[in-house]
């Protein structure tokens, strides 16, 4: 019986990965996006073809600096910083849940972007 909580393990390291390849792909456009029209695109949906739903079926959450409620809605990591000064990016992981600040338990297994897009990956590992 040891061996099937290792394998969901393996399986959720593993989706974690492609989540990963995911957000890189995502930055990749949004930042491309950024070039060719001089601002962040307001949606996801202004990019295109491009993973919106994440390994889990969870959709992937975005966020521009441009708007409303950017000062209230940004994710924090775990001295209450902002992950980004640009945009925010993430999955909320295999529970589909989060809350904006790292440190929360919700949070832990969520896989972000941050430090303006040279960090992807784990939010407890950040």
């Amino acid at each position: 019986m040891l061996a099937v909580p290792g394998y969901f393990q393996v399986l959720r390291k593993t989706a974690s990965k492609g989540v990963i390849g995911d957000l890189l792909a995502l930055q990749f456009a949004i930042d491309m996006y950024e070039r060719m029209n001089e601002r962040l695109p307001d949606s996801l949906d202004d990019l295109g073809r491009v993973p919106r739903i994440d390994r889990w079926g969870n959709p992937y959450h975005y966020l521009p600096n441009t708007a409303k409620n950017w000062n209230n809605d940004r994710r924090l990591d775990q001295h209450q910083v902002p992950l980004n000064e640009d945009y925010d990016l993430f999955s909320a992981g295999p529970d589909g849940e989060w809350r904006k600040p790292l440190m929360n338990a919700k949070s832990h297994d969520d896989i972000v972007r941050a430090d303006n897009g040279f960090y992807i990956g784990i939010a407890l590992d950040h």
